[in-house]
């Protein structure tokens, strides 16, 4: 205000006292530089003159001189400063596989950093010098240099710290050692991997030579049928080289290449927080090692593509190590400033090394439960007996990896989808009105046929048209995260037929299991992207989210009976994927005399089939722990959630049970009265319902 009297140029400004708007403009602001990497294409904001201070009175005509060199330069650049404190961050966009940027990088700085120090400005005002401004120490700091010498030889004699950087009297420049990224393209099918080999008595050349090249185009599309070991020859001067490449597992399109994925992270870090207000990244919070955290990974594909891993590297178990440290919950993508999708990078690496090298017979077997479900419901009893036997959960232990203390639900005698063709809803309908196909997961058909007649009845009571086809199987997912795409391609080719065509007749696709939606709207178009599921992926929805678009236009039935109960409700991390207005929770919230109380404590640990194998069970609890300690300390009857693997996590520790929103709102309508025994149920064994 004092400014604008005093006829300053100022064009607006916001004041506040109230803490959260305070807390949003925190976070806007330490969130801008790192959502400018959510922009497509080769050219990147690089940040190498994003220090500079010049006093504040001389700013203006500081900012002046910076768009008149940027001009020169033909560069863009993003801009903002701590005006008051004369700092000001510029960010000139430039591509780093390219040559020509690479000298004008160099250009930029020397140019730039001469006018800061004319305007008797500093060079790094906030961030200290580092290897980007290591070369102008000598003129920024002058006699003062040599004591910054002295002192450091005093508590570093050996010289281990920070070796040959701006102290060093040949300090490195600007445009020296960066980072080698790959080139951007719209389409590749092939990985070029390690370093080059010779070809009869030529010598291959150095992989840092010619980085760009080490990406491999092929015109025709990988079959991902296994691990190529083709070289694939070019001429380079008189020297024929070669590299040994991959076929890529995955489908990689012109809006998300592999490249430009795996070089999309600029390592700001925020996949490291440990604030309670995000969620990501589960596993790095308890492991604490970079490794962990989803940059990691994003650097470990950018060191296959651009030939810095060997491939003996890429093959090892320790790279196999870091992409399990990954459980695809995709709270990195949905949180990250960028987007980067790092789980489709993970699952690349993984289908990578189980295509040269398969899986473990226990994964392998843990990943076809469905088919130890399906032997179960044929003996229902005794199978139910082994799952609460200490001996024979040992044996389960020994042979599919399976957490002896883990609980696990029972299994029915009579499969859901055997009800639904007894009820005959595994027939099309040709009415006008709206049409619901419903895709059971394995929870629901095996474990639990109860939620699936509850959403049947949810569904009736809205007046829709259910189908159920008896001849959809499960959504594979388990198998698809584990990285064996090649077998998953070929099975989920039936569901992709199925779910299709009950699309172009007018169907929407609903799923009780948020797991299984995700897979349907995005794993398939990761190993199959063709107008099939594409449909699939634009007409799929968790129930919860259905309803609440329902409820949205006015076409939900709100003739809700009062409910006295109380629950604890968990949102999973793939609901929040899906749909991050919470539609569950808002849905339940319309249930007269429904107490709700939102856990909202991170991510249950449970990941799918992750928290049911021993080797991750600890690590599991861990995650979960808030989640578990909460489900202990409730004084509410019951939990509540989407997920069937976060249902088992709340139910780990406690008597009681946890049941799904859809059951609520069926029980709520007056449709399904029995629903109340599940809800005062107590699981006193390590077999729950």
């Amino acid at each position: 205000q004092r400014l604008q009297r005093r006829g300053k140029p100022v064009v607006s400004y916001r004041l506040t006292t109230d803490r959260e708007e305070r807390n949003l403009l925190w976070r806007l602001a330490r969130r801008v530089i790192p959502r400018l990497y959510k922009l497509k294409g080769n050219l990147r904001p690089l940040p190498f003159v994003e220090d500079m201070s010049v006093p504040a009175k001389r700013l203006p005509d500081f900012l002046t001189e910076v768009q008149n060199v940027l001009k020169a330069e033909r560069v863009t650049a993003t801009l903002f400063a701590h005006a008051l404190h004369g700092q000001l961050d510029v960010r000139p966009f430039l591509d780093l596989a390219n040559p020509d940027d690479q000298l004008r990088l160099a250009r930029l700085s020397e140019t730039l950093f001469e006018k800061v120090l004319e305007f008797g400005g500093c060079v790094s005002g906030q961030h200290a010098l580092g290897l980007s401004r290591a070369a102008w120490a000598e003129r920024q700091l002058g006699p003062r240099l040599e004591l910054s010498r002295k002192i450091k030889q005093a508590f570093d004699p050996q010289g281990i710290l920070n070796p040959d950087k701006f102290l060093s009297p040949t300090p490195p420049k600007v445009n020296e050692h960066l980072r080698p990224v790959p080139k951007y393209r719209s389409q590749v099918s092939q990985i070029a991997v390690g370093n080059q080999v010779a070809i009869g008595n030529q010598t291959a050349a150095s992989p840092s030579a010619d980085v760009t090249d080490q990406v491999v185009d092929n015109p025709s599309p990988s079959s991902g049928n296994g691990v190529g070991g083709e070289l694939v020859a070019r001429e380079a001067g008189e020297h024929r080289l070669a590299t040994v490449s991959l076929p890529v597992m995955l489908q990689w399109d012109e809006r998300e290449s592999l490249e430009y994925t795996a070089r999309a992270c600029n390592g700001c870090g925020r996949c490291r927080t440990s604030a309670m207000a995000e969620r990501m990244c589960p596993m790095f919070r308890v492991h604490k090692g970079e490794e962990a955290s989803p940059r990691a990974k994003a650097n470990l594909l950018r060191g296959v593509l651009t030939g810095s891993l060997e491939r003996e590297q890429i093959e090892s178990r320790e790279l196999k190590a870091i992409s399990d440290l990954c459980f695809n919950c995709h709270q990195c993508r949905l949180e990250c400033p960028a987007s980067v999708n790092i789980p489709k990078l993970v699952q690349e690496a993984k289908a990578q090394h189980v295509a040269g090298h398969g899986l473990p017979l226990s994964e392998r077997l843990l990943n076809r439960v469905d088919l130890l479900a399906s032997l179960g419901s044929r003996m229902p009893r005794l199978a139910n007996w082994a799952l609460g036997n200490p001996s024979m959960r040992w044996l389960l232990e020994k042979t599919f990896g399976i957490a002896q203390s883990r609980k696990l639900p029972k299994v029915t005698r009579r499969s859901f989808l055997s009800w639904a063709a007894r009820e005959k809803l595994n027939r099309l309908e040709q009415g006008s009105g709206r049409k619901v196909l419903f895709f059971v997961d394995q929870y629901v058909n095996w474990h639990n046929p109860l939620l699936g007649r509850a959403l049947v009845e949810v569904l009736r009571h809205q007046k829709d048209d259910v189908y159920i086809p008896t001849s959809q199987t499960p959504s594979w997912m388990a198998m698809i995260a584990a990285g064996d795409v090649v077998r998953a391609r070929k099975l989920i080719k039936q569901n992709i037929k199925v779910l299709s065509e009950a699309v172009r007749q007018g169907y929407d696709i609903v799923t009780t299991e948020p797991s299984a939606a995700l897979c349907l709207k995005e794993e398939y178009r990761h190993l199959i992207n063709n107008e099939d599921t594409e449909l699939i992926a634009k007409n799929t929805y968790e129930i919860s989210s259905y309803l609440w678009q329902m409820h949205a236009r006015n076409e939900l039935e709100l003739d809700f009976r009062p409910v006295t109960m109380s629950v604890v409700y968990h949102e999973p991390c793939h609901t929040r994927v899906l749909d991050s207005r919470s539609p569950a929770l808002k849905l339940m919230k319309l249930i007269p005399g429904l107490q709700i109380q939102n856990a909202d404590v991170g991510c249950s640990g449970m990941a799918g089939t992750f928290g049911l194998q021993r080797k991750n069970f600890r690590t599991s609890l861990r995650i979960g722990w808030g989640l578990i300690s909460t489900m202990k300390q409730t004084a509410a009857q019951f939990g509540t959630t989407e997920c069937t693997a976060c249902k088992l996590q709340m139910e780990q520790a406690t008597t009681k049970p946890t049941v799904h929103p859809v059951a609520l709102l069926a029980f709520a309508y007056g449709r399904m009265p029995q629903l109340a025994a599940w809800f005062s149920l107590r699981n006193e064994s390590t077999i729950v319902s």
